[in-house]
């Protein structure tokens, strides 16, 4: 062990460079790779957790081609979760919610908070099975209890018992029941406040649709023929099963389903970026694992003598490649542990915010052991093959300096610097038009002035029920032009209200928002057919202004009036409402969505819901952080306990798109760090063919050959096999970022330049790299060239 110990050390000393060069893209590799399983190993966990998540499902409701919907009526749900014996614990939240101010005492002083209230049925916590830190599950039966989660507990109350202590919220004061074990993020489940629903909230609504319906079965396998069952046995005039249907999904698929409307589950994960995240995770691995194959390949010219002179000392074939692979696994161990390092310091800093779940290593031990074990397993395999290559050389022609690299061994280097190239191309090309894609969607113009506007949310119901109060108050800040209150932020969802209303005979279908009569003007979007909301249209049955193509495709014109006469669970419905004008088509969701006819609503009869939102037009040049403040003094004026939830337009736009610009950011950097290691790959291999070629050079340079010549005949070679491999990874860079676009109704042209870019800059920083190593043997002396070999 000391001899295996001392060559370990002396491999250090001896190769400072090729050993330096080893650590830093192995260190890297490996931190990639932890980086990208955390996000990975998070995003597969999600709601894996639970104790009986494989017989945990919910219950939507599609709509054939149209989709689904995770929103269902309380008598279905009641329904359906008493249809069979196979279903042990049926429940349901209303989980369309905003935070709500809430208001402790603690130690004699009153504290105001901003928490997510859950109203929830009594089983919820049964279904999810909590974890109980004090109080019991079933508390939720009692009146006027909730529940709460430890680390809101801590927050309230500090560390002392937290039973039976009071928390008021707006409208409604209760004690605390229990508290649960904060459940992980990556769970549907938030660590929330939860409050019993009341037993007459939605009894009967077969048309209320406001609830997500969870329940647990005894065994996964009762999922099968479960629907059919309950259709089979259960008829209502509300449920036509000829344009409807029911669905059970997982619970561990809730996170990554996509075609569910009105779901409370906003960010959502993707099987496909998962696996490409893990293929690249373990490409750049393999990238690092041939260069350190090919730095073994080059150490061979300078090393052999040593090795072979210990085999003719009567060394063991078999100690000396243990010593090599033992050595090699050294040189990685310490690169994970400096990997170690990296990822801890990054998840210090705001590039944890790059990863779903972040980067801590906190609580992640199971991976960190892993990615040891494969760790060493690389370090074998790397090295096990330049292990019996250095040492199958004869010692005696060895000794005599007649020793070189076959052909083969040349071309199969060639063809792992050709994978890392074609794979680096790849990632480029791929990058480069996602962070198109995402700039197109953060430029592209929406129809409204999108610049002037600060947003407010989570208002409370005090200041909710004093729009003008609130007007009064902000027309005295002088950056403040105008200021509308509305249902939904335009522009910043995906998940608007449907309305049905009749028009000349003909039903027809549209999303709307409701709004004050300002609304127009905050936006700074003028009428392109009709008028303006006035300031009596408040008062009256509703009048809408309605997009272009609504106007376009339902024929509208204004003074048209839209009707309904229906029967609902509470009565007899008779609305007439107004189109008073026309606005542009403005883009009021993502650009993954389509346009559909749209509209503002103003009117008496909220519809939609309460006007819960904040929209603020500010004069051009305002100073914003002062303006903030000034708005959050006048809210505050009005209601005290109003925690102000104040961001520009712009920040809530980025939240539409977090999940395509965390991608384009990944993509980046992963595709930076591939390049990276490529050019450490490519490094090693010119200084394998250098060490090789160090006759020939000389030779050359005897018969005059000019430094810029050799560097030109280095070179050249790596040019075609950039050229080579653009070739190749052009077409696959192609298919895959149209695969990716398919996901994007709005799709950025797919430009020459941008595939030219990649290669130029590649093939330039390769050529850089090449001729940086070939420089120092193509000056150096010929005579020592030739007297060496």
């Amino acid at each position: 062990m000391k001899t295996l110990l001392h060559n370990f050390s002396g491999a250090l000393r001896r190769f400072r460079l090729p050993t330096a060069l080893n650590l830093i893209g192995m260190s890297v590799a490996f931190a990639v790779f932890l980086i990208l399983m955390m996000q990975v190993t998070y995003e597969w966990g999600f709601d894996r957790f639970h104790k009986h998540a494989d017989r945990l499902y919910r219950l939507e409701i599609t709509h054939g081609e149209y989709g689904a919907q995770a929103c269902l009526s309380r008598p279905l749900i009641e329904a359906f979760t008493a249809s069979s014996p196979h279903i042990e614990k049926g429940a349901f939240l209303n989980g369309f919610v905003d935070k709500e101010n809430v208001t402790v005492e603690h130690n004699g002083e009153r504290r105001p908070f901003l928490e997510i209230l859950y109203p929830v049925s009594a089983d919820y916590a049964d279904v999810f099975e909590f974890t109980m830190i004090e109080g019991e599950r079933r508390a939720l039966d009692i009146a006027g209890q909730v529940l709460i989660p430890q680390s809101m507990a801590r927050k309230f109350f500090g560390t002392s018992s937290v039973s039976g202590k009071e928390i008021i919220g707006e409208g409604w004061t209760a004690t605390v029941g229990g508290v649960y074990k904060d459940f992980p993020d990556n769970s549907i489940v938030r660590n929330a406040i939860y409050r019993k629903i009341p037993d007459s909230y939605g009894k009967g609504g077969w048309t209320q649709n406001n609830f997500e319906c969870y329940i647990r079965l005894d065994n996964p396998a009762s999922s099968n023929g479960l629907i059919d069952n309950f259709k089979r046995n259960f008829h209502h005039e509300q449920l036509t099963w000829e344009t409807m249907d029911l669905r059970l999904t997982a619970l561990p698929d809730v996170y990554f389903e996509t075609d569910c409307s009105f779901d409370t589950q906003k960010q959502k994960g993707s099987y496909a970026l998962m696996r490409l995240l893990s293929g690249i995770a373990l490409l750049i691995v393999v990238i690092a694992a041939i260069n350190f194959a090919n730095f073994s390949n080059a150490q061979v010219p300078m090393r052999v003598r040593s090795i072979n002179t210990q085999k003719v000392l009567g060394g063991s074939v078999g100690t000396i490649r243990f010593s090599l692979v033992l050595e090699a696994v050294g040189i990685c161990l310490l690169a994970y542990l400096l990997a170690l390092f990296y990822v801890y310091n990054l998840s210090l800093t705001s590039f944890a915010d790059i990863v779903v779940g972040g980067l801590s290593l906190e609580g992640r031990l199971p991976l960190v052991i892993g990615a040891g074990v494969f760790v060493i397993l690389i370090g074998v395999g790397a090295s096990y093959w330049p292990a019996r290559y250095i040492t199958s050389f004869p010692p005696a022609l060895v000794l005599k300096g007649n020793y070189g690299l076959s052909p083969k061994g040349k071309m199969l280097r060639n063809c792992l610097v050709c994978l890392q190239f074609i794979v680096s191309f790849i990632l480029i090309i791929g990058a480069l038009f996602v962070n198109l894609q995402n700039r197109q969607m953060l430029r592209m113009p929406l129809g409204f002035d999108k610049e002037q506007v600060v947003v407010a949310d989570n208002l409370t119901n005090k200041l909710k029920g004093q729009p003008e109060l609130i007007r009064q108050k902000l027309g005295g800040i002088p950056d403040i032009e105008s200021v509308s209150m509305v249902s939904h932020l335009i522009g910043a969802t995906d998940n608007y209200t449907r309305m049905g209303r009749s028009h000349k005979g003909e039903m027809i279908n549209y999303l709307t928002i409701q709004a004050d009569p300002s609304i127009l003007e905050v936006l700074g979007v003028k009428p392109t057919a009709g008028r303006n909301f006035q300031p009596e249209d408040d008062l009256g049955d509703g009048v809408y202004i309605f997009n272009e193509m609504a106007r376009k495709e339902y024929g509208f014109e204004p003074g048209d009036l839209l009707s309904l006469d229906k029967t609902y669970d509470w009565g007899e419905t008779h609305i007439r409402e107004k189109i008073a004008g026309f606005m542009p088509d403005l883009k009021y969701n993502s650009f993954k969505s389509i346009t559909e006819p749209f509209a503002f609503y103003v009117g008496k009869n909220q519809i939609v819901g309460s006007l819960s939102q904040l929209m603020v037009r500010t004069r051009a040049g305002a100073d914003y952080a002062n303006l903030k403040t000034a708005l959050a003094a006048s809210l505050r004026e009005i209601d005290p306990d109003y925690l102000p939830s104040l961001s520009l337009f712009d920040e809530m736009q980025d939240y539409l798109y977090e999940k395509e610009l965390r991608a384009g950011r990944q993509i980046t950097f992963f595709s930076l760090v591939t390049v990276l290691i490529s050019l450490i790959g490519v490094f090693g291999v010119v200084m394998l063919e250098s060490e090789y070629r160090r006759k020939e050079v000389g030779v050359r340079k005897v018969f005059g050959a000019t430094v810029g010549e050799l560097l030109r005949l280095f070179n050249k070679a790596y040019l075609q096999i950039t050229t080579a491999c653009f070739v190749v990874a052009v077409p696959v860079a192609y298919y895959t970022i149209i695969r990716w676009q398919e996901s994007f109704i709005y799709k950025v042209n797919l430009s020459w330049w941008i595939f030219l870019l990649a290669f130029v800059s590649v093939t330039a920083i390769t050529l850089l790299t090449v001729s940086v190593q070939s420089w120092r043997v193509a000056n150096a002396n010929p005579v020592d060239s030739l007297k060496s070999e």
